[in-house]
């Protein structure tokens, strides 16, 4: 059914001017107005018609013209008028109305109702074509410029390589187009990734993950179709993240996916923030879209493959060229890990661990980018530790998305940053050699293809670590060969013990650079340092339970210690030690003493030091025998030459004793008559006072020469027994001093002894015990070639019983290194000296039970100590003691 003719009814009379309508064989929906507001409110409803009485009162039929004309109004009037004259009439029409009748006149009523009618109906075709027209200029314009962009994307997409140049470039273009915000994710594995995102979410969803199974975006992901959301009461679940930063999710959602080929590569979603809903062509444009970013984005990674691939062989060929150009191990590694922080993108860091066989730890040996404390030398892992500490352990490749959810990642004060990790094992065969890694700020960094590249580059890192291993050994034992030829040929060459260990340590020291070399030789308990390198205080004399030398010398084990700081025994003589070897001299399974060697983390020992320096060690030990053999064959010789010395002068003071004893037996007869006659003479009466006093100094001096003669003639008088008798201390001294008062006075030495009237008789043989007191006191003299004082002291020890003699010079002192020696037979520092004094000496302190010391200081003078078991009768009497000194 039509719609009712509309009129405006200008007056009170609707009912009127309704019934003349219908009449006419209109039906009519009519309105009226009875003044100019309500004419104009009406005129608003858009009238099809005007029935307007001929009237001057407002709204009048003239002024309801009028008002039309003024407001550019074109509606039909049909004026109402009862015998108007023509002139009415008229000026009726000329102000716009379509006709004048009156209100009996039908015909006309209903002729000016059709051509309001018809009016109308040309009307609403009009604005339908013109709405129509309107609407097709507005698809044409927007399809056109649609397809103009469509044809930019395609031709700034097509001319681009680089992902994210093509995935800007799409944003940059649909978002103006649609006047929304765009979202581009890309399916990898498992995980959408949004590449691509404008607006105020771009910082914080650009290179975020989700599920590939949730949300809008994994819906389209699973069907492959166009999904619509809209707010409204069937809204589907929107993707995590989607929402305008301020909590507030977005009112349409339009999601779409990008096919290449049969492959769903990604989505790409359009996201309204206001209450409008897409359209069919917003699809079909955002799908349009979508095949040019498919293409694009297929070319990109495509082009990112080709890319990848041909750096990776450069990469694997220019590390193939070093392998076989050169042997140098840290050149090689350092190369493969500058290719992984090259070849693979957001990598901060790549780092090559090598496992050490002997403490079984990872250590750094070539880092690229960012240097951490996992870079740093002094860094290690051990087996099982953290991330590469499994790989070495369980030798797979390890792929760690996120450290921060992955319990088995070892932070050790690594940078927190670090979100992404990727540890390859560097292995040859089935022996584990050390890990490749490489760590990123981006979690989820690391690909498949990483993977496999890591696994190539770790069998290259491992090749080139076996030969430069193989290379290493060969030179390592072809310097070794040289070096234990030259330590050889050192030891063959030198037969003095000293000058023999000066030149095999200087040797090895030189030709190894190590850090400190030292040969300690066993003396009773005590290692005694021989000669020593590289040392500013080294340890002169160490006993046998302490640190690692006193360890190798107590067991007869060779010692390798790696890290010193791990070995309780360690004890630092040379700072920056970082590893040590010591070695056993052994010969004939007797400890000789050990070998020292040390050194510091520039120069780290290893086991072929270790089997090297057991090597040296045997060959030095065979050389300090050797020595030795030498040094006693001399000695036996020195000996055997001062033995025959000896008994060619033994005979020659036998003769003279002899001799002295005969000439004092042929002085003493004409002494005794001397003495007679002077004491004949002396009893003349009639001498002088004069002559008595010449008379008796003639007879003291011989009574002094026949005291002195029977002095020698006791003195030189073979020992005819050895039976011990109690012996007087203080009187042997005494008779001693009366022996050599006159040699003391010839050298300007002061003679000091007090006499002890406390001490007891000693047990003794008294002219071996005389000879032990005349030796040493002669010893003294010749130590003060320029005088002094020689000191006598004679005391009762209790509770132990002994008396001990002391004699002390102030002469020159004895050299701590003969100290041990001066009692051993033919031992002597003096030119001509026999060597036989101090071990007579010795041996006869020895036969009395005794014990003999000596105390020297160079320049400070010697003290002699003896003790001899003591008799509990103590001497009685006075001593008499010579005059002078």
């Amino acid at each position: 059914m039509a719609d009712p003719l509309r009129v405006l009814i200008l007056g009170d009379q609707i009912a009127d001017g309704a019934s003349l309508l219908r009449q006419a064989g209109f039906d009519t929906a009519c309105f009226s107005a009875t003044d100019e507001a309500g004419y104009l409110a009406g005129l608003a409803q858009a009238p099809d018609l005007i029935l307007s009485p001929l009237s001057t009162s407002q709204p009048g039929s003239l002024r309801a013209l009028d008002l039309l004309r003024e407001h550019n109004i074109d509606l039909p009037v049909l004026v109402i008028a009862e015998n108007a004259d023509d002139q009415t009439i008229a000026e009726c029409l000329r102000r716009g109305a379509d006709d004048v009748a009156s209100k009996d006149d039908t015909a006309r009523l209903g002729a000016a109702a059709g051509r309001a009618w018809r009016a109308r109906a040309s009307r609403d075709a009009k604005q339908q074509a013109e709405h129509a027209l309107r609407q097709s200029e507005t698809l044409f314009d927007r399809v056109t410029r649609h397809l103009a962009v469509l044809s930019q994307v395609g031709q700034e997409v097509a001319a681009s390589l680089e992902l994210e140049t093509v995935l800007r470039q799409l944003i940059d273009k649909l978002v103006p187009l649609l006047g929304t915000e765009i979202s581009i994710l890309l399916l990898e594995e498992d995980e959408l990734v949004f590449a691509g995102v404008s607006g105020a979410r771009a910082e914080r969803l650009r290179g975020q993950r989700i599920p590939a199974n949730i949300g809008i975006a994994g819906e389209v992901v699973q069907t492959g179709h166009p999904v619509w959301m809209t707010d409204g009461p069937e809204q589907k679940t929107p993707d995590p993240g989607i929402d305008d930063g301020n909590g507030h999710s977005s009112q349409s959602f339009l999601a779409v996916p990008l096919k290449l080929g049969d492959e769903i590569i990604g989505v790409m979603e359009a996201i309204n923030l206001k209450p409008e809903t897409f359209s069919n062509d917003d699809q079909r444009l955002l799908e349009a879209a979508s095949s040019w970013a498919a293409i694009a984005i297929g070319n990109a990674r495509r082009h990112e493959r080709t890319r990848r691939r041909l750096q990776e062989s450069e990469a694997i060929g220019a590390i193939s060229r070093a392998l076989s150009s050169t042997l140098d191990l840290d050149q090689i590694l350092q190369l493969i890990v500058d290719s992984v922080h090259q070849i693979i993108p957001k990598v901060e860091r790549a780092v090559i661990h090598l496992l050490d066989e002997e403490s079984q730890a990872l250590r750094p040996a070539a880092v690229a980018g960012l240097v951490d404390v996992l870079g740093r030398p002094d860094f290690s892992m051990r087996p099982g530790e953290g991330i590469a500490g499994r790989v070495i352990e369980e030798g797979v490749v390890i792929n760690v998305r996120d450290t921060h959810t992955d319990p088995r990642y070892l932070r050790l004060g690594v940078a927190i940053h670090l979100r992404s990790l990727l540890v390859a094992p560097v292995q040859s065969g089935t022996r584990r050699l050390g890990t490749l890694s490489a760590s990123s700020a981006a979690p989820r960094t690391f690909s498949t293809d990483d993977e496999q590249l890591f696994t190539t580059l770790g069998v290259q890192a491992a090749l080139a670590i076996e030969n430069a291993r193989l290379f290493e050994v060969e030179r390592r034992r072809a310097e070794e060969a040289e070096a234990l030829q030259k330590v050889t040929q050192t030891l063959i060459s030198r037969l003095n013990l000293s000058a023999m260990l000066e030149a095999v340590v200087a040797t090895i020291a030189s030709i190894a650079n190590y850090k400190g070399v030292s040969v300690y030789l066993l003396s009773k308990d005590m290692l005694v340092l021989q000669v020593q390198q590289g040392y500013q205080a080294p340890l002169q004399i160490v006993r046998i339970d302490q640190g690692i030398r006193g360890r190798v010398a107590r067991t007869g084990q060779p010692v390798f210690a790696p890290d010193v700081t791990k070995d309780p025994d360690y004890v630092e003589v040379i700072g920056g030690v970082q590893s040590l070897v010591g070695v056993p001299l052994i010969r004939a399974e007797q400890t000789l003493g050990v070998l020292i060697v040390e050194s510091g983390v520039e120069r780290l020992l290893d086991r072929s030091d270790f089997n090297w320096l057991i090597s040296i060690g045997q060959q030095l030990s065979v050389a300090i025998e050797n020595a030795r053999l030498v040094t006693d064959l001399e000695k036996a010789l020195k000996q055997e030459q001062a033995a025959r010395a000896q008994m060619v002068q033994t005979e020659k003071l036998a003769a003279m004793g002899r001799l002295v004893a005969s000439v004092a037996h042929e002085l003493n007869n004409p002494l005794q008559a001397i003495q007679n006659a002077l004491f004949l003479v002396r009893q003349e009466p009639a001498l002088s006072a004069q002559a008595h006093d010449d008379l008796r100094v003639a007879l003291t001096e011989a009574d002094r020469m026949a005291d002195l003669i029977g002095r020698l003639r006791e003195t030189y008088r073979p020992t005819i027994s050895e039976e011990f008798r109690l012996e007087s201390v203080n009187s042997l001294i005494v008779e001693v001093q009366r022996l050599i008062n006159t040699h003391l006075r010839h050298n300007n030495i002061e003679f000091i002894f007090n006499p002890n009237p406390s001490l007891p008789y000693v047990p003794a043989v008294r002219d071996q015990l005389k000879q032990v007191v005349l030796n040493l006191c002669l010893n003294a003299v010749e130590a003060m070639p320029d005088g002094g004082q020689l000191a006598l002291n004679a005391s009762h020890v209790r509770p132990d019983g002994k008396v001990l003699l002391t004699i002390a010079d102030t002469g020159i002192g004895i050299d701590p290194a003969n100290k041990d020696n001066i009692f051993d037979p033919f031992f002597t520092t003096k030119q001509g000296g026999t060597g036989l004094g101090l071990a007579i000496t010795y041996d006869i302190v020895q036969r009395h039970n005794g014990h003999i010391e000596v105390d020297s200081k160079i320049g400070g003078g010697t003290t002699f100590k003896i003790w001899l078991p003591a008799d509990e009768k103590p001497e009685t009497g006075p001593l008499k003691l010579p005059a002078g000194r």
